[in-house]
């Protein structure tokens, strides 16, 4: 999704995506993942 937003011009510097997961029957949003925040997260984690 992030590389698609590139692909169409866009700075990669400012863009985010969310992805929102979501239980099916309640459509209650538990949990979110903003790229490319969690990617720089994840990195931290590793150090």
């Amino acid at each position: 999704s992030l590389f698609y937003q590139v692909f169409n011009g866009k700075d990669i510097e400012k863009e985010k995506v969310t992805i929102s997961l979501e239980d099916a029957e309640t459509k209650e949003v538990f949990s979110e993942i903003i790229y490319p925040d969690a990617l720089e997260e994840m990195g931290e984690e590793s150090e």
